[in-house]
């Protein structure tokens, strides 16, 4: 995997770089930036289940209407963290790395130019930076599929296939999809006026179950850009790889916090 990213690098370096327009950010969000906080649903609440996540995700975009196409071309980094913050000494219990190189291009817009259809291919490492039993990996390639109607409704599908290890001693290969992750996904989301809800679920196959997550959100101002007060529900194994072991059970969690959407310019 590592040799690939830096075959991939190597070659988008030696390319000439089609220079971005003015309307292009160079640095933007990816994955909607959250903090929020919440408690096991299956289990007491306690100081010792309470947990804190946050999630950082941004994008460096480095290569704009590829070959005249509308294809662009991203680095993204994403981190995901769940801190016991009221337990002692306040453990970081796992992280989540994402580094990633992606590229995307619209398929259909409306009549305003808003975007319709929208697809977007990638090769992603995942990682939580531990060594031996704890220790979690997976390198993966990704294709999402995202579709908009009129009328605030959204479809989105992926697929994903890659390889990776739970511990020092035991690479599963592409087990750790059929047993955790999922080979593919679904969601809907729907939107009007400051209100957003959406549910994606991830089937797994041994044995059969689903991840599930779920969200409802309000933004607290009329610009895009305004952070959403969201409720999140999240149940399964996909939250953080830490998750991913012989024998564990689900994790249901509901959290509240604030959400940023994705694509909201940080630096111009």
């Amino acid at each position: 995997m590592r040799k690939i990213l830096l075959s991939i690098l190597w070659v988008l370096l030696c390319c000439p770089v089609v220079a971005q327009r003015d309307t292009v950010p160079l640095i933007q969000t990816y994955r909607p930036m959250q903090f929020l906080f919440g408690f096991p649903t299956d289990e007491k609440p306690s100081a010792d289940n309470f947990e804190i996540k946050f999630q950082y995700s941004v994008r460096l975009n480095f290569w704009h209407n590829i070959g005249g196409s509308e294809w662009n071309g991203y680095f993204a980094y994403s981190q995901v963290s769940t801190w016991n913050f009221f337990a002692f000494s306040s453990p970081f219990r796992d992280n989540m790395y994402m580094p990633g190189i992606y590229c995307e291009r619209p398929l259909k817009r409306d009549a305003e130019g808003r975007v319709k259809d929208h697809l977007q291919l990638g090769i992603e490492h995942r990682s939580n930076g531990k060594i031996g039993y704890d220790s979690r990996t997976i390198n993966v390639l990704l294709c999402n599929y995202y579709h908009r109607y009129d009328n605030g409704l959204a479809l989105h599908c992926a697929g994903r296939f890659g390889v990776g290890a739970i511990g020092d001693d035991e690479p599963l290969g592409i087990n750790i999809f059929m047993r955790y992750l999922g080979f593919a996904s679904a969601g809907v989301s729907y939107a009007r006026d400051r209100w957003q809800a959406s549910v994606v679920v991830t089937p797994y196959y041994q044995p059969f179950g689903c991840n599930v997550r779920g969200e409802v959100s309000y933004r607290m101002g009329k610009r895009y850009d305004f952070p959403r007060l969201t409720m999140q529900y999240q149940y399964g194994y996909d939250e953080v790889l830490l998750d991913c072991a012989p024998g564990a059970s689900p994790r249901s969690m509901l959290r509240i916090g604030l959400t940023i959407d994705p694509h909201v310019v940080l630096f111009l």
